[in-house]
């Protein structure tokens, strides 16, 4: 949620430099690239920040429409159940919900994309029950 409302605050700004890429000079597009980083940092926010937010404007966010998003806490607590069965995952979904705890540690809630794998993996370590 933070992390949203601090691109959209800034997003006419970001625009502006993301626009500035496409110059035809070395220099500007340098300078463009130093000034985005230095107003996302700013922010508390990096390019990764910036371009899984572009990546969701594509994505329909299914999961969220059905359900109210979670807050970094209650994600923390999901993927520590998801991690209690570990005999039952894969390892690409291991070190998937690892990389996702450190995320949520740091106060990040998962990008729609995320949220699905992590659906998923909940609902084969269901299906592994029943």
């Amino acid at each position: 949620m933070i992390r949203e409302a601090a691109l959209a605050l800034m997003s006419e700004r970001l625009a502006k430099l993301v626009a500035l890429l496409a110059s035809g000079k070395d220099g500007d597009v340098l300078a463009a690239v130093d000034a985005l980083k230095r107003t996302l940092d700013a922010a508390g926010l990096d390019l990764n920040d910036l371009a899984a937010e572009i990546l969701a404007l594509g994505e329909v966010d299914t999961a969220s429409q059905a359900v109210e998003r979670c807050e970094p806490g209650d994600w923390f607590r999901f993927i520590d159940q998801l991690l209690a069965d570990t005999d039952a995952l894969s390892d690409r979904d291991l070190q998937f919900l690892w990389s996702m705890r450190r995320s949520v540690t740091r106060g990040r809630v998962p990008t729609p994309k995320q949220e699905k794998w992590l659906r998923d993996i909940e609902a084969k370590l269901t299906e592994n029950v029943a």
